[in-house]
């Protein structure tokens, strides 16, 4: 997403640790790198890249069409099945308010996820994906 791009820039103190300053230089089409500047981009057909703020400005998630339904692979965004139930985003937040929207959007869009720091992730290969328990009503 453009925004993560212009937040790595300049991110939050807490956070500049993250983010290396070498990689912002040069030109992005050596990799044909698109910046997405919108909420939705559809990628190929059944790939969907959404925004999802939270840990930072402007990370995205990615909704995959499958067999199994809509699969979120959520990035940073969160990383524990009990995160949305709460809701509770990750610790390191650039805004808890747009983290927790992102989670409505993930809820939205899709019954399972695929979530970067799970422990457990090396058994979901191409099914049997998590489902998201969403406990709050």
């Amino acid at each position: 997403m453009a925004d993560e791009w212009e937040y790595a820039a300049s991110p939050l103190v807490t956070q500049r640790v993250l983010f290396n300053k070498a990689r912002l230089t040069g030109e992005l089409s050596l990799f044909s790198h698109t910046l997405v500047t919108h909420d939705c981009y559809d990628t190929l057909s059944g790939l969907r890249l959404i925004r999802a703020i939270g840990h930072t400005r402007g990370p995205q998630a990615v909704l995959v069409n499958m067999a199994e339904g809509n699969i979120c692979v959520t990035g940073d965004i969160v990383n524990s099945l009990e995160s949305f139930a709460a809701p509770t985003p990750c610790r390191i937040n650039a805004s808890v308010t747009e983290a927790l929207a992102s989670f409505e959007k993930i809820l939205s869009n899709a019954m399972r996820v695929l979530m970067r720091h799970d422990t457990t992730s090396s058994k979901y290969r191409s099914s049997g994906f998590p489902r998201i328990e969403d406990d709050r009503s």
